[in-house]
């Protein structure tokens, strides 16, 4: 799939990875505009997370992956991570995305803190992480398929999340979960 470069590293691959996985989907979304429009509503004017819900099949990784390659071509200086479920072998892993996660803010705004390595750090220290994200950049997570992830048995999967965000932070989060789309409503 990539050239092998000694000097890409794992992080950087999965990120390739999903960007590729976005593309692909892009290419099958049939939608309106007003779709975007409304997500681009959701950066400007919301302090929570927004979250897509839908039955399976209905096209939001298409929509996601659409608006996402859309973004990335528009905006140079605010920054998108994105994820989509079954994008590969390590995207159903909670753990393995909020690495990601960390290590695309600890490399993208230049932090010379090392990211924890142990998983119940993880969960704990990603709101501090979220706020070493400069102030003047809008920093957006997208992922796709949230109720695909993977947690410990006991682990709600939405316990990670802020429920009150900074202002330069948002995060995008698609679901086929009716009790995600209902928690999500209570908590917000």
């Amino acid at each position: 799939l990539y050239p092998k470069n000694e000097d890409v590293t794992i992080n950087e691959r999965e990120s390739q990875e999903h960007l590729s996985f976005a593309k692909i989907k892009s290419s099958l979304y049939v939608g309106k505009d007003k779709y975007f429009h409304l997500i681009d509503s959701y950066l400007k004017y919301s302090d929570t997370p927004l979250l897509v819900y839908g039955e399976p099949g209905i096209g939001k990784s298409a929509l996601l992956a659409s608006w996402a390659i859309e973004f990335l071509s528009n905006n140079k200086k605010n920054k998108l991570f994105i994820h989509f479920s079954g994008a590969n072998s390590n995207s159903s892993d909670i753990y393995k995305i909020l690495k990601r996660i960390i290590e695309y803010i600890r490399i993208n705004f230049g932090i010379k803190e090392i990211s924890p390595e142990i998983k119940s750090e993880l969960f704990g220290t990603f709101n501090e992480w979220l706020s070493k994200v400069p102030r003047e950049i809008q920093f957006i997570i997208l992922i796709d398929g949230i109720n695909q992830i993977e947690t410990n048995k006991g682990e709600n999967i939405l316990s990670w999340i802020p429920f009150k965000l900074p202002n330069n932070i948002k995060i995008i989060l698609s679901t086929t979960d009716n009790e995600l789309l209902e928690e999500t409503r209570n908590k917000g």
